[in-house]
């Protein structure tokens, strides 16, 4: 079959510039390198009105673009800045108004491919994975090995064989290699 896959890259910080844009944009430069049509869509310029925690099947305010460039990729590659051992605000809200696909629209996420990124400057990186991906695995969403990155660009270069230099493009390589094998079958994951 070897049809087309599309990975979006999903930036949760209010900076279109800067440490995790980068980690996020080589890692999709690695999701091209399979074969991948990349995105790169920033949270920011999406204004949403908070969450009000009611469900409902119309599209949220601010939410129809970035609804349409979900329902467009095979794969999305979530990065988050660290703010006191959470992901950012813009990250938190998108997830929960995505939930409204879940929810309302018959899981219209389940079997996309999911990798993360979380940058920080001191501790706090894997719980921010843990809580972006908790919800997402909930939805639907299929989670690849070696696509869980936090990196704190302080100890990355100490760390044992430098393993924080590169990963991020494994998560991008990975995200869109099980995007492809993913597309190629008929697996059907709910009821």
């Amino acid at each position: 079959m070897n049809e087309k896959i599309n990975i979006l890259g999903i930036n949760g910080s209010p900076h279109k510039e800067g440490h995790g844009v980068r980690l996020l944009t080589e890692a999709l430069a690695h999701s091209e390198k399979e074969g991948a049509e990349t995105k790169i869509t920033h949270l920011v310029d999406h204004p949403m009105n908070f969450f009000p925690g009611e469900y409902s099947a119309e599209t949220p305010k601010g939410c129809d673009e970035i609804f349409g460039l979900l329902e467009w990729a095979d794969g999305v590659i979530f990065s988050s800045p660290v703010y006191w051992f959470s992901m950012s605000a813009l990250m938190k809200n998108f997830i929960e108004h995505i939930t409204t696909l879940e929810e309302c629209r018959n899981f219209e996420l389940e079997g996309k491919v999911a990798g993360f990124i979380a940058t920080c400057e001191e501790d706090g990186g894997q719980k921010v994975i843990s809580d972006m991906a908790a919800p997402l695995i909930h939805m639907g969403f299929v989670i690849p090995p070696y696509t869980m990155l936090f990196h704190n660009k302080h100890m990355a270069e100490k760390s044992e064989k430098g393993w924080q230099q590169d990963d991020h493009k494994l998560v991008g390589r990975n995200v869109a290699r099980m995007a492809k094998i993913l597309k190629d079958t008929s697996v059907v994951w709910g009821y």
